[in-house]
């Protein structure tokens, strides 16, 4: 960080107004991510790409394997099985190590996945 242009000044008065006023911020927050980002997020979705969703149906994560981890927990799962690509993400792979989920592989074709074998 070039801290020569960073506002450190106006960062710490940020940051003690915070610590002053709201104890809440060192607590975990909602598993699916802050409820008022993702009603921000809500309408954002539903004015720019036309897409009806409530807040309750995003999910944030902060990457691939922790998103994939809360989906997991959430998602109810009729058979416990996941069809992914082979070859697929490794990383998708051995987030499942962990999970009751069995991961059914399926081929790739020149086309992508191969929607016949699925």
């Amino acid at each position: 960080m070039d801290t020569t242009h960073f506002p450190l000044a106006g960062w710490k008065k940020c940051v003690n107004q915070l610590l002053n006023s709201n104890k809440d911020f060192l607590t975990y927050g909602d598993y699916q991510g802050e409820l008022e980002l993702r009603k921000a997020l809500s309408g954002y979705l539903h004015r720019s790409r036309g897409v009806n969703c409530s807040p309750e149906q995003i999910v944030i994560a902060a990457g691939t394997q922790s998103i994939l981890h809360i989906l997991y927990r959430i998602t109810e799962w009729k058979n416990k099985v996941l069809a992914m690509e082979d070859p697929g993400y490794q990383g998708v792979r051995r987030s499942l190590q962990n999970q009751d989920i069995r991961m059914a592989p399926v081929p790739v074709d020149k086309d992508g996945l191969s929607l016949h074998e699925l």
